[in-house]
């Protein structure tokens, strides 16, 4: 019997980056990522789970990001929150929550950021509304470069606005200082 393992960061599933991320276990965590069952696995040599869950732990430290707007899983389309401005209450309150403990639920923030698409036109699209009861079988197969992906997309911004945030703030208090000392009076 073989375990049959991803062979790159890329070629793991959100189902399976999320219980290496949450399980300590390694037959666990060997059979999250296989075919093969907890039972089946007990059979095999001590050595083969040792290898295989190393293998694992090397997946995790090549972490690589790709940022897709709209990907194909099993056949339906999903697209990634086009218009920040309409992101509902409902969506903020569950994101809010659940990045607490991303890791464990990585599949519903990815539910909340990726949507099945309704209706699209060139580069532009809609995606269905947010009822927080979605379906995560599809999502829990996204692969894991497109989850560090949306991670980075969201570093990135944060980056982006605190360092506008930090610009606009020091302007502020420039042209509050220069009023207090009396700088600029006629």
């Amino acid at each position: 019997m073989q375990i049959r393992l991803p062979a790159t960061y890329s070629d793991l599933s959100l189902r399976e980056i999320q219980s290496l991320m949450t399980c300590k276990d390694p037959i666990e965590r060997v059979s999250a990522c296989s075919s093969l069952s907890i039972d089946e696995l007990r059979k095999l040599p001590k050595k083969a789970i040792v290898i295989g869950n190393e293998h694992l732990d090397m997946l995790v430290t090549q972490e690589q990001s790709t940022h897709e707007k709209v990907l194909d899983l099993n056949g339906t389309k999903y697209g990634f929150i086009p218009d920040w401005d309409s992101f509902t209450l409902g969506e903020w309150i569950d994101m809010d929550q659940y990045v607490n403990d991303f890791w464990t639920n990585a599949d519903k923030i990815m539910s909340i950021l990726y949507r099945p698409i309704t209706r699209s036109y060139k580069d532009t699209y809609e995606i269905a509304g947010y009822t927080a009861k979605e379906d995560l079988t599809d999502i829990r197969e996204m692969p894991a470069d497109i989850i560090s992906g949306a991670i980075l997309f969201f570093l990135t911004t944060e980056k982006i606005l605190r360092t506008g945030l930090e610009a606009s703030l020091v302007g502020v208090v420039k042209e509050a200082t220069s009023r207090i000392d009396g700088d600029g009076i006629a």
